[in-house]
């Protein structure tokens, strides 16, 4: 699982993997929205890992995000 919070990485970490990744599973953990989760290249990456956000306040987490791609990625 591959995890990166710099968004200016993501091109060049996506790059780097498809010229390493050979018969390697590898699951994608950054640089996910609801716009590109369906356009990833299944040619490197085998999944995505989802987490939600930082707490809000204690015991309080914001889910739109995490919903929204989770909503694109449902098939009927």
């Amino acid at each position: 699982m591959i995890e990166s919070d710099n968004n200016q990485l993501f091109d060049q970490i996506d790059q780097s993997l498809s010229s390493v990744s050979g018969d390697a599973r590898v699951i994608k953990a950054y640089g996910l929205t609801e716009k590109n989760v369906l356009t990833l290249n299944t040619d490197i990456f085998h999944g995505v890992a989802l987490k939600g956000s930082e707490e809000i306040k204690p015991g309080y987490k914001d889910f739109d995000e995490l919903a929204e791609i989770l909503e694109a990625l449902d098939v009927d």
